[in-house]
């Protein structure tokens, strides 16, 4: 009924392609981070763009 707990599995030293996965993520990790800190400053940027558009309009509404 009972199975058999399996052997522990040694640690096996570290490869090459397992540095070479694990330097890759957090690249990739750091460039998602970076792409977020872009995303923001494009909003803030069409925001400002946005808010200008707005007030020229309602200022030349005004001046007509």
């Amino acid at each position: 009924m009972f199975r058999a707990r399996p052997a522990r599995l040694e640690h096996r030293p570290d490869t090459a392609g397992e540095r070479h996965i694990e330097e890759s993520l957090r690249q990739l990790r750091g460039l998602a981070t970076e792409t977020g800190r872009v995303r923001l400053r494009q909003l803030r940027v069409y925001s400002i763009l946005a808010l200008q558009a707005g007030l020229a309009a309602a200022l030349a509404w005004w001046a007509a």
